[in-house]
């Protein structure tokens, strides 16, 4: 297989992926709604949470280890759960985020922590792509919003001059949007096996950038009241009738677990930190200014 055809395979998969998340089904006005009326609990839950903590202290200490990073580039900021802490310790942050909603949070928590050194561009990737370099590109639990991860990460690549980081889930808890429940609730195919990590290291040595991997462990958040969520996933799966809707409940009644926190999906899920460092290739030469790399 030659590159070309490996790119358009992972292309594929990548699709296939996507296609299995609210991203793809949801139009762009409910998916508004639902970040706007997320946020701030959303914010609340992540910047407590104890491995999102441990993620932001893995990214903090390989940034601050990489002396020369004095710019960043967060895609997919969302309410700050990353720009916050990296801002305290990084002259200079620009953010691009499409949500209105999101981004009125974070001016919020901005406001808050009395930083000021960061620019909020509101925007899409890879539309805002603007031919500026910055020290560090990170893209955080953003991925499968991208149809086209290809053309997303090169154009990071291209933004980078050091340094990439990109962060995500691997493994997928069960969730009602999720194919093995789609399937159950509207008879759709499966998903390819493929998980996301495996995918993005594939895409990512088509442009001869190879990261270090470290994984996260990641219990699942607890949910206060089951009724509420049948109604976020009933949203979610654009149910109609009144069986898809006893369907769901029953599939909340199966899978989810009560304890002292409140409702929680059974089992432990992980997240992905990939960091690339930019300035070296396997000869550990600096790099030409032409948007590949080699690994460390």
């Amino acid at each position: 297989m030659n590159e070309n055809d490996a790119i358009a395979l992972y292309r594929s998969l990548w699709t296939e992926c996507v296609e299995a998340t609210p991203y793809h089904y949801l139009s762009e006005n409910t998916m508004e709604q639902r970040r706007v009326r997320n946020a701030p609990t959303y914010h609340a839950k992540a910047s407590s949470s104890p491995h999102v903590l441990a993620m932001v202290d893995d990214l903090l200490r390989r940034t601050q280890t990489h002396e020369s990073i004095r710019s960043v580039l967060e895609i997919g900021a969302g309410t700050g759960v990353f720009t916050i802490p990296l801002a305290k310790r990084v002259p200079r942050v620009t953010v691009i985020d499409p949500s209105p909603g999101m981004l009125g949070v974070l001016r919020h928590n901005l406001k808050l922590e009395n930083l000021s050194n960061v620019e909020i561009i509101e925007g899409s990737w890879p539309r805002s792509f603007s031919g500026k370099r910055y020290d560090l590109v990170l893209a955080a639990n953003c991925l499968l919003a991208f149809y086209d991860l290809h053309e997303a990460l090169s154009r990071m690549i291209q933004s980078a001059n050091r340094a990439l980081c990109l962060i995500n889930p691997m493994t997928q808890r069960p969730r009602p949007h999720d194919p093995e429940f789609r399937q159950r609730l509207k008879q759709i195919d499966r998903g390819p096996d493929t998980d996301s990590l495996h995918l993005l290291l594939g895409m990512l040595g088509t442009e001869s950038v190879y990261p270090l991997v470290r994984i996260f462990s990641t219990p699942s958040w607890s949910y206060p009241d089951v009724g509420k969520l049948h109604d976020r996933w009933a949203e979610a799966l654009n149910l109609e009738s009144e069986e898809e809707h006893a369907q769901l409940r029953s599939l909340l009644t199966e899978n989810m677990r009560e304890s002292e926190q409140g409702w929680t999906v059974p089992g432990i899920s992980f997240h992905f930190l990939l960091w690339a460092d930019l300035t070296v290739n396997d000869n550990a030469q600096p790099r030409r200014n032409n948007g590949k790399q080699g690994g460390p």
